[in-house]
């Protein structure tokens, strides 16, 4: 949003009337971060990834 104001560049659609609600869920996040970080200082949240493709060895490789 800053980026394009600098710019000069016209927004796609109303995003103005789409900010306090931004706003309130960035605020959400942080005070239930801070809660956990009282409550649950050891809680770790991971988000689940795929595992990972194994990188195949190029030939003349040392290890």
């Amino acid at each position: 949003l800053g980026r394009r104001a600098l710019a000069g560049t016209r927004m796609p659609g109303p995003i103005l009337p789409w900010i306090p609600l931004y706003w309130l869920l960035m605020s959400f996040a942080a005070w239930r971060a801070l809660r956990q970080l009282n409550h649950l200082p050891f809680l770790w949240e991971k988000t689940p990834h795929r595992p990972a493709r194994s990188i195949q060895e190029t030939p003349g490789q040392n290890q």
